[in-house]
């Protein structure tokens, strides 16, 4: 049998880094730079669309997170391997996350095998979220929470808009706390 080599990948982008009027669609991997491989990251005018068709983050492994000026749209979330969370856009499994200037528009939890958060999901696992000054437009989650659903103790919303957010289920159309 012939031997197969692989060549493992990395990048890592060390700050300053700066992504400029950038557009991803369909994507059909995570997108961004995600956790401890990034550092003094600056996005202006980029957009993720996950084309709902995958939720757009998963942040875990307890990193420590800040997103900023970046659009995240149409990320969509099934069930899980780890249990049945939601957040379209962002699951925040364990870490803690900082958004800030973010517009968070048209993300869904869609079926009744998530617990909801259209846009973003935080488990018990993780420690802490704000949103500083962030668009919440046209989510939804069927189960709850049509913008946000927080397990975690501590979500901070600075400033932000929450509008047209919706769930056809238990309640909390814009954030809902479990």
């Amino acid at each position: 049998p012939e031997e197969r080599r692989t060549r493992s990948r990395r990048a890592r982008f060390a700050g300053p880094t700066a992504f400029v009027r950038c557009e991803a669609k369909n994507a059909h991997q995570f997108s961004g730079p995600i956790g401890s491989w990034a550092t003094g990251v600056v996005f202006d005018c980029v957009k993720i669309d996950g084309g709902g068709t995958r939720r757009i983050f998963e942040i875990r492994d307890d990193a420590k997170v800040t997103i900023s000026y970046l659009t995240i749209q149409n990320g969509y979330a099934a069930s899980h391997p780890d249990g049945y969370f939601g957040g379209g856009g962002i699951l925040l499994y364990s870490g803690s996350l900082y958004l800030d200037h973010i517009q968070a528009l048209s993300c869904t939890a869609d079926t009744y095998s998530t617990d909801g958060g259209g846009f973003l999901f935080m488990t018990y696992y993780s420690s802490a979220a704000t949103a500083d000054h962030v668009f919440f437009k046209d989510n939804y989650a069927y189960q709850s929470g049509g913008a946000v659903y927080v397990q975690s103790e501590d979500f901070d919303s600075i400033g932000s808009i929450y509008e047209s957010n919706r769930t056809d289920q238990y309640g909390g159309g814009a954030v809902y706390f479990s």
